[in-house]
């Protein structure tokens, strides 16, 4: 931002750029990947835990 003046500069949209980021092919596209993987498999032990007691919810339930 130009502190100066209290507004951003900008100029025309390279509307390729635009859209080959994206489609993923941005700068960061690999880390960004690399890291949501990471966090995917980082929280399976998470999914597998509510699963776990949501079947034991229901057969409790089922029991009663």
């Amino acid at each position: 931002m130009e502190r100066d003046r209290g507004h951003y500069d900008f100029g025309e949209i390279d509307w390729d750029e635009f859209w080959r980021v994206v489609k993923g092919g941005g700068p960061c596209h690999l880390q960004r990947m690399a890291t949501r993987k990471a966090a995917h498999e980082n929280g399976r032990w998470v999914r597998e835990a509510a699963a776990v007691y949501a079947n034991k919810q229901r057969t409790n339930q089922q029991a009663a």
